[in-house]
């Protein structure tokens, strides 16, 4: 599954039906975090309606505005129409990334998997259900109702089973690499269990890596991935450090926005400072009995 390379339209889109997305309905915001507090994990996609200024927020600021679209603008098909949708995600036809999940084969037995789901309104939740061909099912750990679900698998441990790697996007934020849930599946005894990963968990599917951050330098910062002693100088603009920094040193927690399958290893991505486009980036091997992190680079640009 290759990421999908529209949410720069699918923003356009949503704006043009919304207008100014600072007064429309956002569906994640964490507690505030004041100029000398660290950076807290993000919180939940939710509902409630909540203004951000720049001094009030933190380089790993998390506030995931959805923006949804009018029927009237966007009459056909939508990214938000999966938020309350339950039933097969291969029918939901005015669901804008339906086709993904059409006609698939996970497991590699040659026969056709679908992809459930049911959401819980009241809890902004959704859990997902992988029904295999073969009558067996692999159900998700809940993620947040606003994810948009994505299913990617590849034979990662050499044991001949396909292992299955769900994750969910946050494409209709206005910041999406600022979110992200994994869940990795080995095939063990004839069913599917969650793989162990060297990562710290937030909640839900939430995995995170944890850095350090020192105190800026003409306008530059030093930090380090702490569990993986990778460090690096990353140059900001006058502005950011001025309005989303500290001046002090302190730690905190970055998702795993991004999960992609390439042959045998996982390549996986964080950002290490909100609204910032350059990206750690990494491979996640299984070698030596476990997976492990391995060629971890920044700055990494690339589509999102």
């Amino acid at each position: 599954m290759k990421r999908k390379t529209i949410p720069m339209l699918i923003a356009a889109m949503l704006l043009t039906a919304c207008g100014d997305t600072d007064t429309g309905s956002e569906r994640g915001k964490l507690p505030e975090a004041t100029a000398t507090e660290a950076p807290t994990e993000q919180a939940a996609p939710t509902q409630e309606a909540a203004e951000t200024t720049p001094a009030e927020t933190t380089p790993t600021e998390a506030a995931p505005t959805e923006a949804v679209p009018t029927e009237a603008d966007l009459s056909e098909v939508s990214p938000a129409e999966l938020w309350e949708y339950e039933g097969y995600v291969d029918e939901a036809e005015k669901y804008l990334w339906r086709e993904e999940f059409v006609n698939k084969d996970y497991d590699g037995d040659a026969q056709t998997d679908r992809l459930y789901r049911t959401c819980d309104a009241e809890q902004q939740t959704a859990v997902y259900t992988i029904e295999f061909g073969n009558g067996e099912k692999l159900e998700v750990p809940q993620g947040w109702e606003t994810g948009f679900p994505h299913i990617q698998s590849a034979d990662l441990d050499g044991d001949g089973e396909k292992e299955i790697l769900f994750t969910l996007s946050y494409d209709t934020s206005t910041y999406p690499p600022g979110f992200g849930d994994m869940w990795l599946f080995d095939r063990r005894d004839g069913k599917y269990e969650e793989a162990d990963l060297p990562f710290g968990r937030g909640e839900n599917g939430a995995r995170t890596l944890r850095i350090v951050y020192q105190k800026p330098v003409d306008n530059k910062v030093t930090f380090t991935v702490e569990q993986y002693g990778f460090t690096a100088e990353a140059e900001l603009e006058e502005d950011f450090i001025r309005y989303y920094w500290t001046d002090e040193a302190f730690s905190g927690e970055s998702m795993i926005f991004d999960a992609q399958i390439t042959e045998d290893v996982i390549h996986c991505r964080i950002a290490p400072f909100a609204r910032i486009w350059e990206f750690v980036g990494f491979d996640l091997r299984f070698t030596g009995g476990e997976y492990r992190v391995e060629n971890m680079t920044y700055p990494e640009e690339g589509e999102y």
